[in-house]
């Protein structure tokens, strides 16, 4: 509960006051202008909170016809809602609505119990007890609508009658014109000893939210004394979420993490502890760079995506856990989990980074949203990529016998053609779009667990010489060569050339292969300590 008004002193203000509204004394007056109230009308106290709740104080039989003059005007438009969109929660809030009226009307007949004069005064010389209400109510924008809250609160010391109600009704329109409403009354029971509380809630989301509505509604209303209290919200203001670079990021292809949705907390992103003083963007989000930082359980960023060729794709994730192991996390398209968890193995510092990859996930046509969460903490998140089955670069298999280049792997991205430790492309990264540090058509900078794909055809069985043009400025780490997860090679030596860009031959002798398909990798094993293990040139392969 947000506030507590005690019946006692609020009273003593009114003891000179009958059921009829009369003018309240010089100094309660004062003391409700301080508090930001004015007199909306006779026997109607009000003020409007910087929320823009509005709490409403009615008092005598002008505050209860105050009351009955809401009511009916919920109801009207409940009315009008129920006409444009049926729906059984329209029906019964309609039902509670006037219910709730006719409870006000009876009273205004009978005139209560007794008089707000003497209800007071027994307050006080009687056997001292005391009485208290609340009233919350409560709108939110959602990423995909509205929900509002409404919460009616009275502690009953003095056995007084009366009502508490509470009542919350949101609205959300799609982009295609699909109107969702939900709406929830709780009329709750007559005040007794003890008291009462009801709650009532109402959320709605729609894809592609175009317009949205919410609105609370509580009030206490003791006849015995001819008080009323009644809080209400109201926001028609829908969450703008839209693409940080202007359109929807594209799939297939990559989303890079730092570039999720603008719109702020809680719409295109949620941070449990924001941050400041980003240089890449202003955001509350923990980035350092383009790198999305330190996320801790329940963080959540989102992407629009335009899915241009509809298909089943592998999600690959370039994540960081330094230390132990992190995660879990997911990803969800349009609010369905398509991952299941996902675990991020321990690397030495968040800036190792490793490529967790989820396959088979079905990526319908057209604009989604898709929202990656932490389940658990890790370190580090710099992109996504959503690639298809892996292939040739250029479409076409590289044919042997026969040379290609090293930056010429194949296409499928992150932990499917390729795996680089590094996040993006370091160099001139000419030649090709790929995240593998690369200088036009040459492959350098690599490290310890690196490797590229190649899909090769072999026309002719028999025994060949693998040639590799290769470079190091410190030699001696060691890498090999696959075919179709066979090591062909043994391991290899990196030789000492003084330079990253000075080239010498490697040759392997005796490597035998039959013909057809195949898949080719080169793997970094071990980089000897070395900043850059070495970089590769050319690959041959001839009798």
């Amino acid at each position: 509960m947000k506030k507590k008004f005690f019946l006692v002193p609020l009273l003593l203000g009114f003891t000179a006051l009958g059921l009829s509204a009369s003018p309240i004394s010089p100094e309660r007056l004062d003391a409700l202008l301080e508090a930001g109230w004015t007199e909306a009308r006779p026997g109607v106290m009000q003020r409007i909170l910087d929320n823009g709740t509005v709490e409403t104080l009615g008092y005598g039989e002008d505050g209860l016809r105050f009351r009955l003059t809401e009511m009916k005007e919920h109801l009207a438009f409940l009315k009008k809602e129920l006409a444009r969109q049926p729906s059984t929660e329209l029906r019964k809030a309609i039902r509670s609505y006037q219910a709730e009226i006719r409870r006000v009307q009876k009273s205004l007949q009978t005139g209560g119990s007794g008089s707000l004069a003497s209800s007071a005064e027994g307050l006080v010389a009687g056997t001292g007890c005391t009485a208290n209400y609340d009233g919350i109510a409560s709108v939110l924008p959602l990423t995909k609508g509205a929900s509002a809250e409404a919460d009616a609160y009275f502690e009953n010391g003095c056995g007084y009658t009366g009502e508490v109600y509470a009542h919350a009704y949101a609205k959300a329109t799609s982009v295609a014109n699909e109107v969702v409403t939900m709406t929830l009354s709780d009329p709750g029971p007559n005040l007794t000893r003890v008291g009462a509380n009801v709650a009532a809630s109402a959320t709605v989301t729609v894809n592609g939210v175009k317009d949205c509505y919410a609105y609370s509604y509580a009030s206490v209303t003791s006849y015995d004394l001819a008080l009323t209290y009644s809080v209400s919200a109201t926001n028609s203001t829908c969450p703008q979420q839209t693409t940080f670079r202007g359109t929807p990021f594209t799939v297939p292809g990559m989303i890079k993490a730092a570039d999720f949705d603008n719109g702020g907390e809680g719409i295109a992103y949620h941070e449990a502890t924001p941050s400041s003083g980003q240089v890449y963007r202003s955001t509350g989000m923990d980035l350092y760079e383009d790198n999305v930082l330190w996320l801790e359980p329940g963080e959540w960023l989102e992407y629009t995506i335009d899915v241009v060729t509809p298909g089943t794709y592998s999600v690959i994730a370039q994540v960081s856990a330094a230390g132990v192991a992190g995660g879990p996390f997911h990803i969800e398209l349009d609010g369905v989990n398509v991952t299941g968890p996902l675990t991020i193995p321990a690397m030495p510092t968040w800036g190792d980074w490793s490529s967790i990859t989820k396959e088979g996930v079905s990526f319908p046509a057209g604009r989604h949203v898709l929202r990656m969460v932490a389940d658990s903490g890790f370190s580090g998140f710099y992109s996504l990529r959503i690639v298809p089955a892996l292939s040739p670069f250029g479409g076409t298999p590289r044919a042997l016998p026969g040379s290609f280049y090293a930056a010429d792997f194949d296409e499928g991205g992150e932990q499917m053609a390729y795996h680089d430790t590094t996040a993006g492309c370091d160099g001139s990264c000419g030649h090709r779009l790929a995240d593998v540090d690369r200088w036009e058509g040459i492959v350098f900078r690599t490290r310890t667990g690196e490797w590229m794909k190649y899909t090769v055809n072999v026309t002719t069985a028999g025994t060949y010489n693998l040639v590799l043009r290769v470079a190091a400025q410190s030699g001696g780490a060691l890498f090999h060569v696959e075919f179709d997860g066979v090591n062909v090679t043994g391991p290899l030596t990196m030789p000492t050339t003084g330079a990253w860009e000075n080239f010498q031959t490697l040759t392997k002798t005796g490597v035998s292969l039959t013909a057809g398909r195949k898949v080719m990798r080169v793997v970094i094993d071990d980089g000897h300590g070395n900043y850059d293990a070495g970089s590769f040139e050319k690959i041959t392969l001839q009798p």
